[in-house]
């Protein structure tokens, strides 16, 4: 069946289903950029803390060329003006129950309220296949711009999405302080004057992150009005120029057609950087709003979350994102993305130099699945804001374990990342040669009614960050049944 939506016949793609998608992987990357993350596990939704060597810039692609070229760097489509919204047109045809729906093309604006926080929301749907061919949603708030929420076999094709305002700015080095703690940066013409605490310093000539610089995750960012005729005492400076500054929404910005000059704080930051190298200065989502490109399920409760599988994005491009540009986690997995491409958007109005980066943190991140791992193949990250492509670990605390009459284990367990939900049919094991246990059944309970003791609970309430007890201030239980004949009842979690 073929729903019939405004300005297209919607022709089917039922061939499309049958696509076979493999993931085989070649990578012109550094190998520690392309794996899983090298510096260990972290929230899916919180930056790391400590101060990180730069590594080689965030570049994967899958059997395809590795720089986007000219072709990346052009004008936004044309605005069509279409009579209605994105979400109208997707909603409707998920609301048919049709199988093939074929989105006019064009370019979409979107603003985003609190109360509705997602550009695009696709929820409940079953069995579709939504032909976005040419179609560029264009984010105006700093919010997810994509979700699938509770949806199944469900595959996009074709989609562009980009932001205005952009999540990051950028802009070349002018001086650096002899001791290293502090560095100009003039901000180019036609990106966002703001002030964002966290910078990579790019090669001006490879436009690769530059090797044996620091990497910190949060900085001191001010404006600075010196005088390019008088540079400060033991700085190496190629001119400054003084904006001017106001405040807006509680950020400090200068007026988008001044080059403002932003000065970075930081013991050492001025390592191996000299004027006329290029850097970028990452953000997140605007306050209150969800982060993240396109996302399955992030953060759903696991009674939603557990109707949600196979999930394919097919010829889709992401040139930014508030922070990863794919996040997978929280469903039953079966995740597809052929011809995913995560490229530097076009050149910015008024602005002479292309786009230093694309996501603002990893551009793909798979974590908190369960059941199908995903699949990906024939894609290109260029300079994402960090890890290219992350495939996340997961583990979980022993927190009570019984045995039960039928010889099966009753166990508690507590997860360090409370995107991840465990489903009948998942195995668990110590480790990787240990004997592993089948899951039969599985419920989130809250802590205090997962029946485990209180000395247990104690210990967690006092356990440091980033220690093995340390399952933060609100974790996230499952009541198990666990068939694991190869298990020794624990005595002590």
């Amino acid at each position: 069946m073929t729903a019939h939506l405004p300005q297209s016949n919607l022709p089917m793609m039922a061939a499309w289903l049958t696509l076979t998608l493999t993931s085989n992987f070649v990578t012109t990357a550094t190998p520690s950029r392309v794996t899983a993350d090298s510096r260990g596990t972290h929230s899916s939704d919180q930056p790391h803390t400590p101060i990180h060597r730069a590594h080689h810039p965030s570049r994967f692609t899958g059997g395809r060329s590795e720089h986007p070229g000219p072709a990346h760097v052009g004008q936004l489509p044309v605005d069509t003006h279409q009579e209605a919204t994105l979400q109208q047109l997707v909603t409707a045809a998920v609301d048919a129950g049709v199988t093939a729906a074929r989105i006019p093309p064009g370019l979409y604006h979107s603003v985003v309220m609190l109360q509705q926080p997602v550009h695009l929301a696709i929820a409940n749907a079953r069995d579709l296949v939504l032909d976005m061919t040419d179609v560029t949603l264009l984010c105006h708030n700093l919010s997810r711009a994509v979700n699938f929420r509770n949806c199944s076999n469900v595959t996009v094709v074709g989609l562009t999405v980009d932001y205005d305002p952009l999540p990051f700015t950028q802009g070349a080095v002018i001086a650096v302080a002899s001791d290293n703690s502090t560095v100009d940066i003039r901000l180019d013409p036609g990106y966002p004057q703001v002030l964002i605490p966290r910078v990579r310093f790019v090669d001006n000539r490879t436009l690769f992150e530059k090797d044996g610089t620091t990497f910190p995750w949060g900085v001191t960012v001010n404006w600075t009005r010196a005088d390019a005729s008088a540079p400060a005492s033991g700085q190496r400076r190629q001119g400054a120029h003084a904006p001017r500054a106001r405040a807006t929404a509680g950020v400090a910005t200068v007026a988008l057609s001044t080059a403002g000059v932003v000065r970075v704080s930081e013991g050492g930051i001025g390592t191996n950087v000299f004027p006329g190298d290029l850097a970028y200065f990452s953000g997140g989502p605007g306050p209150g709003l969800p982060c993240h490109g396109i996302a399955i399920d992030d953060g759903l409760p696991a009674g939603e979350a557990e109707l949600s599988a196979n999930i394919s994005l097919l010829r889709v491009t992401l040139h930014t994102a508030p922070g990863m540009g794919f996040k997978d986690g929280n469903h039953r997995g079966g995740t597809v993305l052929d011809r995913f491409d995560v490229v530097p958007g076009p050149t910015p109005a008024g602005a002479t130099r292309q786009r230093l980066t694309t996501t603002t943190w990893d551009a793909i991140n798979h974590g908190g699945c369960s059941g199908v791992g995903p699949h990906v193949s024939n894609s290109r990250v260029w300079n994402a804001g960090d890890d290219s492509w992350s495939v996340q670990s997961q583990d979980f605390l022993v927190l009570a374990m019984t045995s039960a009459p039928n010889g099966s284990l009753h166990v508690v367990v507590g997860a360090r990342d409370g995107y991840i939900t465990l489903f009948a049919g998942d195995t668990l094991a110590q480790s990787g040669v240990a004997p592993r246990g089948v899951v039969r059944a599985s419920a989130v309970v809250a802590l205090g009614d997962s029946g485990v003791a209180s000395a247990v609970i104690a210990r967690l309430a006092s356990a440091k960050p980033y220690t093995l007890w340390h399952l933060g201030s609100a974790p996230r239980c499952f009541r198990l049944t666990v068939e694991a004949p190869g298990w020794a009842r624990a005595t002590d979690p």
